[in-house]
């Protein structure tokens, strides 16, 4: 989530400290870290829930996601 010159990556949030906490933003786009997809919302019930993970009976492919049952 950081680059070597400590900038953020995209798909990444990171939280100045010591050290940095970085964390993916769900709905960005971008499948980062431990979601499974991303379809540039954060809102469950379309196949990727708000946690970025798949919904039982669907399937998401590609960056940004697109989900089918």
């Amino acid at each position: 989530g950081c680059d070597g010159i400590c900038e953020e990556e995209p798909g990444w949030s990171c939280d100045a400290g010591s050290p940095t906490f970085c964390d993916t933003v769900c709905g960005d786009c971008f499948i980062r870290g431990g979601e499974m997809c991303d379809d540039c919302n954060p809102d469950p019930g379309d196949g990727c829930d708000d946690f970025c993970q798949e919904e039982a009976g669907w399937t998401c492919t590609g960056e940004p996601s697109i989900c089918n049952p």
